[in-house]
């Protein structure tokens, strides 16, 4: 019972990591920014950001659901094993595209929300 609580407990701080960092996305951009030069001076067109973006959306989406990684976050699994079967690079590659994705998605939504409450705000003068 204890490992299931652990294991539980792992899946949602995992998540709630990807969610922070998609709340704090602004700052830690800036950070990286400031940190690294010149990935100020890379510039991307908005077609090719949001391609990148329903890209990422998908494919954490995707591993979310191979995964079954909802089952993980309310205990349905009585048992939790990595598979020896399978390579260790895809794994980290869907667990990497699930963090992606909810930090991606909750940066998206905040902004989206943001601009949304805007129009109802009053003007600051």
């Amino acid at each position: 019972m204890l490992r299931q609580i652990h294991v539980t407990a792992g899946y949602w701080l995992f998540l709630l990591g990807a969610v922070h960092l998609g709340m704090q996305w602004t700052r830690f951009a800036a950070a990286m920014k400031k940190q690294l030069p010149s990935l100020a001076r890379i510039r991307l067109p908005l077609a090719l950001k949001g391609i990148a973006a329903v890209i990422i959306l998908v494919f954490g989406g995707m591993a979310f659901a191979e995964r079954d990684v909802s089952s993980r976050l309310f205990m349905v699994y009585a048992f939790d094993f990595f598979d020896d079967e399978q390579p260790a690079m895809l794994f980290l590659l869907d667990y990497a595209s699930i963090f992606a994705a909810f930090t991606m998605g909750t940066h998206l939504l905040l902004t989206w929300l943001s601009r949304s409450m805007a129009r109802f705000l009053p003007k600051q003068s």
